[in-house]
């Protein structure tokens, strides 16, 4: 069995249509995370998300009259992880929450759920983020590096 501990690092761009906006946007995330292996076919763990998503500013600015103080592009995330592992493909589903929010983004919570693939300790992730029944508002792309515990 493969080493219990384990740190891993992504990054990732995605694609987001808004209703009611004339733009496309593609926002930007990055994360730092912290798994255990609990079995041979899971890991479960811990996350940070920071997310740039320019739309935020846009929507808010055009359904409240927002006046872009303070900014709202930028957002942080803590997140708790689970992993079901299929050999060199695993099902991953996240559940998270951003501690500092704005009364402009009601949406306190998010969720992703989405594959990862392995090579070596490199990972392919593709993403769904923000989930709620499986209707994403987000597609992600990304890539990402593990690092290992050797015990």
């Amino acid at each position: 069995m493969e080493p219990h501990h384990e740190f891993w690092i992504y990054t990732a761009a995605g694609f987001k249509n808004v209703e009611g906006m004339p733009n496309n946007y593609i926002p930007f995330n990055a994360g730092l995370n912290y798994s255990y292996r609990t079995s041979f076919i899971n890991k479960m763990g811990i996350g940070a998300d920071f997310i740039y998503d320019s739309s935020l500013e846009d929507f808010a600015t055009l359904k409240y009259n927002y006046q872009v103080e303070p900014p709202l592009n930028f957002r942080y995330g803590i997140s708790l992880h689970n992993e079901f592992i299929f050999g060199k493909t695993s099902l991953f589903t996240s559940y998270g929450f951003y501690p500092n929010i704005s009364e402009f983004y009601t949406r306190q919570r998010y969720y992703k759920v989405g594959f990862k693939f392995y090579h070596n300790n490199i990972i392919g992730l593709v993403l769904l983020r923000a989930i709620p029944l499986f209707r994403a508002d987000l597609l992600e792309l990304g890539i990402g590096y593990r690092i290992r515990s050797k015990h």
